[in-house]
């Protein structure tokens, strides 16, 4: 089969990834020949280390397929962007919400902590004369 034709009748597209003939994530290259300088293509991801035996998918990258292959990238990596800027949103609501709870707690205890001292300072205020009339008696 001629490689510049290609064998993508069993590749499949996998969002704008494609698989190879032998079913693994196709790879893009740059073609370094006279007649395609830097032209990219994607092929099997092991042509390089079993060169085609084993599998001849090869297929050039039109200049739309790259386009939209970047586009499709942009458009994903700010839906990522957009969905992580809503979770930290949301976690920044839940700190906010877990803050008001503390100082309530806090507020609470502070009030338990005043009144036992002065519970325990009228308590001491007892003892003292306790043991004063105790002493003077």
């Amino acid at each position: 089969m001629d490689i510049s034709t290609g064998s993508s009748s069993m590749s499949r597209s996998i969002g704008v990834m494609k698989k190879c003939d032998c079913g693994l994530l196709a790879k893009i290259f740059k073609s370094r020949t006279e007649k395609n300088p830097g032209r990219r293509f994607s092929g099997c991801a092991l042509s390089k280390v079993g060169g085609t035996e084993h599998c001849k998918y090869f297929k050039w990258f039109e200049e739309e397929e790259l386009q939209g292959w970047e586009d499709n990238t942009l458009i994903k990596a700010v839906a990522e962007i957009r969905e992580k800027e809503k979770m930290i949103h949301e976690l920044q609501m839940t700190i906010m919400e877990f803050r008001g709870d503390l100082k309530k707690q806090m507020a609470d205890v502070e009030k338990v902590v005043f009144r036992q001292r002065l519970i325990i300072t009228g308590l001491a205020g007892l003892v003292v004369c306790a043991v004063g009339g105790f002493i003077f008696a």
